[in-house]
């Protein structure tokens, strides 16, 4: 007997009667059903977690309709609150014996948190510092900060109007009656979720098990039935025998020989067995287990995503012939591909999305941030205002829908570290405060204009002077061409201080000046030539002897400055550069001193063949300072430094190899004719690497520096290392080598090891050691008097 199923799902008999054979996909008994059904269940229903449940489909089809249907044109309403990326990451750094230049000695600890958040649909970014040297806090290392991610929020629009633009495009292809629109674009999204997860090696893996498992027990379970069948078979039949026989007797005995009867009562026996055997059945059905059920339905849901993917491929193969069905429609997806394309520029996104309604008010709002910064943060704007400046505070960027730029901060200096580079524990401590603001039409990339005002001021105390410096800064910029630009930029600064710390300055905003030493203006050209593709630059800054700026330790007062720039790409393989600058130092400072500085830098890129990186570099630089006005007591300083590198990339003996090679020059000389200390350096630096593959996991890496006196004078200072570095699986690695260093005159010849153990963990982080520890030659054993330097990383991700 053969079973259909109907319209509904539901498998019916030729009679129409119900069968009795379950569908694999549902629960097999009652009883899993009831266990489901239990405490386990409730608490999942509260809490989400339905992991046996078939995946929500994007675009499954709802209340009859089907991909065509109408789409929703209000915004999704983001959560309150989700957690996205973040992770921990843990080092330490030990040294024993080694001078770092950094003030770093003992057991340096660094942790860096991270976590990316979105709040009511605004994307935010928290990361955190915390460092300790020896056990003490360092607290100018640590930081903290909490900044919205504007370039997030910003893609997320680009790629809503994009999928309105394919929907638009697709809608209008379809011929759909009006009021219908195509929703291709969730379809593709769909497409390609579900393409993803079924050609996950991982996911394959998984199937091909659950499918393998789920053989195995149904084969247990047939045999098991067969031989469960058999025994009650062959007990039925010797009991219809039996019956048979007492039959025949008691009719020999009644003397009423009666073939018909007889062969009745056989025939009606026998059609017991039938009968006896569908009873075994009955009552021996299936005694499925709740393991059985977990598996059928883990595999009816990969047959279910396997035959979405099918229905999303045809819809996206009747799409492409549709976009390509005749030449008329080519101008149209031509205009497609244009609008596109303008929807990588912001403006363009939300204006599409305004067209389509499909972003709220409150989320035109949100676009209009380019940043909010909580905590420690990086301020740069130009050389006469702030520049590599570091604040702790909040600031904040707005841009109008008139285009108009607002932006201001409140916060403290901090001095300019990187805790990962270890610039120095022993830092400057700031008291100052630091505001601003800005306003302005125009973006940065294109014509416009800015005002900005600055103000940092210190109290003072016992070890440092009572401050106020205000800054007014306009900034014009004007885009003639497409591939030129000018900008002019004038600057005014008001500063005073008081020796004493208890005296406070007598306004908080100084009167101006009434000359022009206290201003500073700069114009800046940039372009590139018309044919040639000549990349231009040249500026031109000047600041007066009493224009002093706070929110940049670097620039100098009482200088006039010229630079230029050039760049030039001669072919493919060819490509050169040149700049140079000419400082004039007009300021009497408080050595009276005054001095020109003039430099050049030329730079040559060449790449023969692609195997092959040739990189020549040369800068001369000449500085002059005068004290007073005899000429003698003048000071000349000559720097230059020359450099060539050279990366090669081959195959040798079957193995790859990649060797690199630089030489370098340094020069610095003071004439014999000044009254200051003669000196004169000549030092060269070579470098030699070389990794040598020697399987698709292994390699051996050999390096060696030297530094000489001249050219080729004596050996300063060498170190020459070689290591062996292995790759086992896909996530841990390591390598281990030795190392000898030379300083003759300075320490004795010392030898060591080096290695390194990395660990990757698929699910959350990695874990890595890295050992640097030698001792000298003729006490090579004595740990207490060498050199190490230990270091560790841990990384948790989530």
């Amino acid at each position: 007997m053969v079973a259909t199923q109907d319209s509904y799902g539901q498998n019916n008999t030729p009679n129409g009667n119900p069968a009795t054979v379950s569908s694999p996909v549902k629960s097999d008994s009652v009883s899993i059903q009831k266990r489901e059904q239990g405490f386990s269940g409730v608490f999942k229903k509260i809490f989400g977690k339905h992991s046996d449940k078939a995946l929500k489909d994007t675009v499954a089809k709802k209340k009859g309709k089907n991909d065509t249907s109408h789409i929703a044109v209000k915004p999704p309403h983001p959560p309150l609150l989700k957690f996205t990326q973040g992770g921990v990451t843990y080092t330490t750094l030990y040294t024993q014996g080694v001078n770092l230049n950094t003030g770093v000695n003992g057991m340096y600890n660094l942790a860096h948190v991270f976590q990316d958040f979105n709040v009511a649909g605004v994307p935010l970014m928290a990361e955190a510092t915390g460092v300790m040297n020896n056990g003490q806090y360092i607290k100018d290392y640590s930081s903290y900060s909490i900044g919205f991610d504007s370039r997030t929020f910003l893609d997320a629009l680009e790629k809503r109007a994009q999928n309105a633009e394919l929907n638009k495009l697709a809608t209008e292809k379809s011929h759909l009656p009006p009021g219908q629109h195509m929703n291709l674009s969730d379809s593709m999204k769909a497409f390609d979720s579900i393409r993803t997860k079924l050609t996950s090696p991982n996911y394959q893996s998984e199937i091909s098990t659950y499918e393998n498992r789920l053989k195995k027990m149904e084969d247990s379970i047939s045999k098991s039935e067969d031989k469960q069948l058999e025994k009650t078979a062959k007990k039925d039949t010797s009991a219809i025998d039996k019956d048979i026989k007492d039959s025949v007797k008691k009719d020999e005995k009644q003397h009423k020989p009666s073939d018909t009867l007889s062969k009745s009562s056989k025939q009606d026996s026998v059609t017991k067995a039938p009968n006896l055997k569908q009873d075994s059945l009955a009552r021996k059905m299936k005694a499925d287990t709740t393991e059985l059920h977990n598996l059928r339905q883990k595999i009816a849901l990969y047959e279910k995503l396997e035959k979405r993917y099918e229905q999303l491929f045809e819809l996206k193969k009747n799409y492409s012939k549709l976009a390509q069905a005749d030449s008329a429609e080519k101008n149209q997806e031509s205009k497609y591909n244009k609008d596109r394309s303008s929807l990588n520029n912001p403006d363009n996104a939300i204006k599409s999305l305004e067209e389509n309604k499909m972003i709220s008010p409150y989320e035109k709002f949100l676009s209009g941030f380019q940043y909010i910064d909580i905590g420690r943060s990086t301020e740069e704007m130009s050389d006469f205002t702030l520049h590599n400046f570091m604040m702790n505070g909040v600031a904040v960027g707005y841009k109008t829908t008139n285009d108009m730029y607002l932006s201001g901060a409140y916060g403290k200096e901090q001095a300019v570290i990187d805790p990962y580079l270890l610039t120095g524990v022993i830092t400057p401590t700031y008291n100052r405060t630091v505001e601003y603001g800005s306003v302005g039409v125009g973006s940065p990339k294109e014509s416009n204009l800015y005002a900005t005002v600055i103000n940092i001021s210190d109290p003072g105390s016992l070890s440092s002077l009572s401050e106020a410096n205000w800054i007014l800064d306009v900034s014009k910029k004007i885009v003639l061409f497409k591939n030129f630009d000018i900008t002019g930029e004038i600057a005014h600064s008001y500063f005073t201080y008081v020796k004493s710390a208890s005296k406070l300055d007598s306004a908080l905003l100084p009167s101006a000046s009434s000359g022009t030493s206290d201003l500073a203006y700069a114009i800046k050209l940039h372009g590139i030539i018309p044919g040639l593709n000549t990349d231009v630059k040249a500026e031109f800054l000047n600041t007066g002897a009493n224009y002093v700026t706070l929110g940049n330790q670097f620039l100098l007062s009482g200088t006039s400055t010229y630079r230029t720039t050039f760049k030039q790409k001669l072919s493919k393989k060819l490509s050169v550069e040149l700049g140079g600058a000419h400082v004039v130092q007009n300021q009497n400072n408080l050595t009276g001193t005054q001095g020109t500085d003039n430099w050049l830098e030329a730079g040559i890129k060449y790449k023969p063949i692609n195997a092959v990186d040739l990189e020549f570099n040369y800068s001369p630089r000449q500085f002059q300072q005068q004290q007073g006005a005899v000429i003698a007591n003048s000071l000349t300083s000559n720097i230059n430094q020359v450099s060539g590198t050279g990366n090669i990339r081959y195959e040798l003996l079957g193995r790859s190899m990649n060797t690199t090679l630089f030489v370098g020059n340094f020069q610095f000389n003071t004439p014999d004719n000044t009254t200051y200390l003669v000196q004169n350096i000549n030092t060269s630096y070579y470098m030699f690497n070389q990794i040598i593959m020697l399987t698709n996991i292994s390699s051996l890496n050999f390096t060696g520096n030297e530094s000489r006196n001249g050219w080729t004078g004596n050996v300063s200072q060498f170190i020459g290392q070689g290591v062996y570095s292995m790759s086992i699986g896909k996530t841990f690695m390591f390598s281990s080598g030795l190392q000898w260093v030379e300083q003759p005159g300075i320490i004795s010849n010392g030898a060591g090891l080096i290695g390194s153990i990395g660990k990757s963990f698929k699910k959350w982080g990695k874990l890595s050691i890295q050992l640097n520890s030698r001792n000298n030659i003729d006490d090579l054993f004595n740990f207490h008097t060498g050199q190490m330097i230990v270091s560790t990383n841990a990384s948790i991700l989530w």
